[in-house]
């Protein structure tokens, strides 16, 4: 067993290295801009994937080609500190370069104007990849003519435009954007164009600048399917400009749109809960649909802005097949709690699951009652009497004064109707009313019981039809100083401000 054992451990290894040849990789490690380039020239000829290291200074090596990469390999530059070019990365037919930065910055001071002062210049298909860092460039950051853009965790400054597209320079194959997690300040602006439907925009701030939607082909697809959400761009002009493609944009926000179509047609632009302050159009015809989803407090809305239209058109049907959604309950983030009756179960209110300033209350309360009248009896022992029961409980009493901040007080009142005439047996502020005649009985309850009962004994044959008002007072008081206020709520058979009934011996169900 111990020899089996060791052969399965010994071929396990032999796979484990058969692995490690199959993933290796060829790594550089350049130290100036010369041997950076000589490093790329050398990379791209391998079979192989390259890894290069950078950080420090490559500013010695500057040509207006700059670095080339076109390589049927992955080339993947590893930055192990803040470095600087001063040239830009020319990535053609099947290259493929893949920058992790790592948390540092690369950056670009000289200026060359357009694509020869890119960071890196995309075209014939070429892939250029992103992640997790910083570009500064004084001129244009990326040059996207053709192939992949793939930015994610990136923040560009540019003194120009962030991607530049030339008009012409899409082959009709389309471009390919995945871009997401990623701020961009620059000069000028952002050009998407030509989006192919596999393309991605999301989650991304723009500082400043202008961006452009606009497309020459059509690539597959009258409607581009492409993901554009999230783009907060407050102070940044977006124009739509295309007939090509028609785009949608869902939770972005910008400060004016210009729609628009071109001389292949009317462009035609969906808006699912776009904000902007402003709207213009071209002298081409366009259609801007602005669908507005339901809120909590109001229904949805889809109004059709077009170049004839400008004012828009409500679709009323939209808004009657899209009503408010009303706030909705969180029930594990209790906030509040409310009673129409002590003696009934309350509704507990929560902040809203789905904005942020709104309160929902559950639709079937589930606050448990804070106390439960059990009823009129007799004494057990025959005498005339009358026994009233009630029950509290208590955890739902403290819930209630925490959520509330009330301070419950409570206990058994008791007076003969006659003598009360239409007086409640307490004032307002929880005394026994002054009568006449007789007088009221009021006695305090300790909160540590969670039952008690009033036995009133004594009665003789003459008063066995003697009507008494007994009840549960629930003296309720809230807040502080000069603003503090206090109410008086009597519990029987139900719960009650005034006018209590009354009960006699006789009406009292006998065992």
């Amino acid at each position: 067993m111990k020899r089996k054992a060791f052969l399965l451990i010994a071929m396990a290894m032999l796979v484990a290295c058969m692995l490690a040849f199959g993933i290796s990789a060829k790594e550089y490690n350049p130290t100036t801009g010369a041997e950076l380039n000589s490093a790329i020239s050398e990379a791209v000829t391998l079979n192989e994937d390259s890894i290069i290291n950078l950080s420090g200074s490559y500013t010695d090596y500057n040509t207006n080609i700059g670095y080339t990469i076109n390589s049927a390999s992955k080339i993947t530059f590893e930055l192990k500190g803040d470095a600087e070019l001063a040239c830009r990365f020319f990535v053609t037919g099947e290259g493929t370069a893949i920058f992790n930065l790592n948390g540092y910055t690369i950056t670009n001071k000289k200026s060359k104007g357009g694509v020869e002062g890119s960071f890196a210049c995309i075209d014939e298909d070429g892939t250029l990849e992103m992640y997790n860092g910083s570009v500064v460039i004084n001129d244009v950051a990326f040059a996207f003519e053709d192939g992949a853009l793939k930015l994610n965790g990136v923040n560009v400054t540019a003194n120009e435009e962030t991607i530049w597209c030339h008009q012409n320079g899409c082959d009709g194959s389309g471009r390919l954007y995945q871009i997401e997690n990623c701020v961009f300040t620059d000069r000028i602006g952002v050009h998407f164009y030509c989006m192919l439907d596999d393309s991605y925009i999301k989650n991304v701030t723009i500082i400043s600048g202008s961006i452009t939607f606009d497309s020459w082909h059509n690539h597959g697809a009258k409607e581009c399917s492409a993901v554009i959400e999230n783009i907060k761009a407050s102070n940044c002009d977006v124009r739509l400009w295309t007939s090509a493609n028609t785009y949608t944009l869902r939770n972005c926000e910008f400060k004016k749109v210009t729609v628009g179509g071109d001389r292949g047609g009317a462009g035609a632009y969906y808006f699912y809960d776009v904000k902007y302050t402003e709207r213009a159009y071209t002298d081409k015809s366009a259609t801007l649909y602005d669908y507005k989803a339901p809120t909590c407090t109001d229904s949805g809305s889809l109004i059709v802005y077009s170049t004839k239209n400008q004012a828009g058109e409500e679709d009323i049907s939209y808004k009657d097949n899209n009503p408010k959604l009303g706030h909705s309950f969180d029930k594990d983030n209790i906030i509040g709690v409310s009673y129409k009756s002590y003696l009934e179960n309350g509704i507990y209110t929560s902040n809203c699951l789905r904005c942020t300033d709104g309160i929902a209350s559950e639709e079937i309360g589930t606050a448990m009652p804070l106390f439960a009248f059990k009823g009129y009896s007799t004494p057990e022992d025959g005498s005339y009497g009358i026994v009233a029961s009630f029950v509290v409980n208590y955890d739902a009493l403290a819930k209630y004064e925490g959520l509330t901040g009330k301070t419950i007080n409570y206990g058994i009142v008791a007076g003969a109707k006659q003598n009360l005439g239409d007086k409640n047996p307490l004032d307002e502020n929880g005394n026994e009313a002054v009568l006449e005649n007789g007088k009221v009985i009021k006695a305090g309850i300790d909160k540590k019981f969670t039952g008690y009962d009033f036995k009133l004994t004594g009665l003789n044959e003459a008063q066995l039809d003697t009507e008494l008002v007994i009840a549960t007072y629930v003296i309720v008081t809230e807040g502080e100083g000069e603003s503090i206020s206090t109410s008086v709520i009597y519990l029987q058979g139900k719960q009650a401000t005034k006018n209590l009934s009354v009960i006699t011996y006789n009406m009292v169900p006998k065992k």
